[in-house]
């Protein structure tokens, strides 16, 4: 009988009611972020070929990310606010079928402005369905919670891994008009060759010509993986009708809150909170959506390493995510944030010095430990909140999720800028400062919630155990 310990016990829950039907729903969320991954990940690798569809340089480009801000801002609000008023799979169903309509269409889209609409339109469906994500899992498992997080995560990380191999082979290489076969010749750098764009060298002088772009085939391959991802719920909306008892409690997320803390100090808590996550995911964002353009323009990469380079970020972030779901329950969430912040600050100084002194190995090295540092600092902060500093609830993961948007509305026009017109190592000095306020703010938050957050607690805890005298 003692061979039935661990079987028995899975045998057990599986049999529970609902259990497995919890399993298929959570299957295919972890499936659905492996897609929203890719697309997340997909812009900075197409970003250039981005730019010959619309003729458009790095700085008028740099606008593709505040549309898809202003687009995530909308959608973790809107859908915030419908999760929970809706049937969960019919919401996430319509979410994704939007999702993959918008990115089948966006690189059709060659008029600037359009293009730049559409990002914000791909965004706002993909940050709808991140805010209903979390916030289902997190009420779907309970106590379970936490390593199920790292594993939605997870899945995110692994799309972004798998994105630059599914958008590299469809972007535009150089060849030289001299070749009469056309021969690709990839080993030119895109930021060198001819197009009307005046963003590269004078086309008067010109003998090497840019291939015609095959980037829609990319968006199309994610469209119709967020088409599957759709059939998904809908398949789960069909072979169920209504939603569990559970599913009916309330909304609001407010039940979830110390009650006893004034207002005053959940606000206070809250712009920590909200400034923590959009430096976070500030230096994310910075180091993933401009890399490519970044070692193509300054180093003078192909766009083949850097897609390569794109690719081992994102390897190492996955890796790193699935490696923390075994020690999740064995090392402290600000533990965690804080080594790997500072890991992150020390990533960025080395990509800068790597980068003014042309240290080819040294920007692979740093690159891979940026993936390693910034892995698991999402997802350990949500869970930090959650057991030393404030319970998590719908509404405060729909927060979290406009905060993380906020960065791509002016992060890319500060970078987009300072790239064109002074030089694009100004994307390093932005990286290596967002990572250093990165550290100030979860130190700050740390030392708030021990000298104002606990005592408060204690103080309060003692005076309800305080007996009330009636005399």
């Amino acid at each position: 009988m003692a061979g039935d310990g661990w079987y028995g016990a899975l045998r057990a829950r599986v049999a529970a009611p609902g259990y497995v039907r919890k399993l298929v729903h959570t299957g295919c969320l972890f499936y659905s972020f492996i897609v929203i991954g890719i697309c997340n990940a997909q812009t900075g690798p197409a970003l250039l070929d981005l730019q010959l569809i619309t003729n458009t340089n790095t700085q008028q480009s740099a606008v593709f990310f505040t549309g898809a801000s202003v687009g995530s801002m909308c959608g973790s609000l809107s859908f915030g606010f419908l999760f929970g008023r809706l049937n969960k799979h019919l919401l996430m169903f319509l979410i994704l079928l939007g999702a993959a309509v918008a990115v089948g269409v966006l690189p059709l889209c060659t008029p600037y402005i359009l293009m730049v609409f559409m990002h914000g339109i791909v965004s706002f469906f993909r940050a709808g369905h991140v805010t209903c994500g979390n916030t289902d899992l997190i009420r779907t498992w309970e106590a379970e919670r936490r390593v199920f997080i790292q594993i939605l995560h997870f899945c995110f990380a692994l799309g972004g891994t798998l994105s630059p191999l599914i958008t590299e082979p469809f972007l535009a290489h150089s060849t030289s008009s001299n070749n009469t076969r056309g021969a690709d010749n990839s080993s030119t750098p895109l930021s060198h060759i001819c197009v009307n764009n005046s963003d590269f060298v004078d086309n008067g002088n010109c003998d090497i010509v840019v291939t015609e772009t095959k980037v829609e085939y990319a968006y199309l391959i994610t469209g119709i993986l967020f088409l599957v991802a759709s059939l998904t719920f809908l398949i789960q909306r069909c072979c169920r009708r209504s939603e569990p008892a559970d599913a009916q409690k309330s909304m609001t997320g407010y039940a979830n809150l110390d009650e006893p803390l004034p207002m005053v100090y959940i606000f206070g808590t809250m712009v920590f909170v909200v400034l923590i996550f959009i430096f976070l995911v500030a230096v994310e964002a910075c180091l993933a959506s401009f890399l490519l353009t970044f070692v193509v323009e300054q180093l003078n990469w192909t766009k083949t390493s850097g897609a390569r380079l794109t690719s081992v970020f994102w390897a190492c972030y996955a890796a790193m995510r699935f490696a923390t779901i075994f020690f999740t329950e064995r090392v402290s969430p600000f533990v965690l944030i804080l080594v790997t912040s500072i890991t992150m600050l020390l990533s960025a100084v080395g990509l800068l010095m790597s980068s003014i002194y042309d240290n080819e190995i040294g920007v692979w090295a740093c690159v891979a430990l940026s993936g390693l540092s910034l892995a698991s600092q999402f997802p350990s902060t949500m869970m930090w909140l959650e057991e030393s500093i404030l319970r998590l609830s719908s509404r405060i993961v729909s927060i979290i999720v406009f905060s993380s948007t906020l960065p791509g509305i002016i992060n890319p026009l500060v970078i987009g800028y300072l790239m064109q017109e002074i030089s694009p190592i100004w994307l390093m000095y932005i990286l290596t400062i967002e990572s250093g306020v990165s550290v100030l703010l979860i130190l700050s938050l740390f030392t708030w919630s021990k000298a104002v957050l606990k005592p408060l607690h204690e103080r309060q805890n003692s005076e309800r155990l305080v007996p009330q005298d009636y005399t």
